[in-house]
């Protein structure tokens, strides 16, 4: 239905901008996109996306806070992991280094 929708609010767009008709052509489709826009159908479906938009965007902030901390778990992980790795080296490496200048 919004691809419907959408095809008839851009044809109707396309044809306003388009058209060499005049001011009265204008004024005869303003009218009826002003009929079709307040007719009851219409409104049902513009309520229902009202509706569902706002119950999604009443959702989105724990969405949004879930989202986060999972990135950030897995970024705190990932670093405490490649401290895990990286530690062993640097202290092989510090005794190789200590070996080494003793010689």
């Amino acid at each position: 239905m919004k691809g419907k929708i959408g095809l008839v609010v851009g044809f109707v767009a396309g044809y306003v901008l388009g058209t060499r008709a005049g001011r009265e052509r204008y004024e005869q489709i303003a009218a009826r996109a002003k009929q079709v826009w307040g007719h009851p159908a219409i409104q049902s479906r513009v309520d229902s996306a009202k509706e569902f938009a706002g119950d999604r965007l009443a959702e989105l902030p724990a969405t949004v806070r879930d989202g986060a901390k999972d990135f950030f778990d897995r970024a705190i992980r990932g670093v405490n992991d490649s401290k895990k790795t990286a530690e062993p080296t640097v202290t092989d490496a510090a005794k190789s280094a200590t070996r080494g200048s003793a010689s």
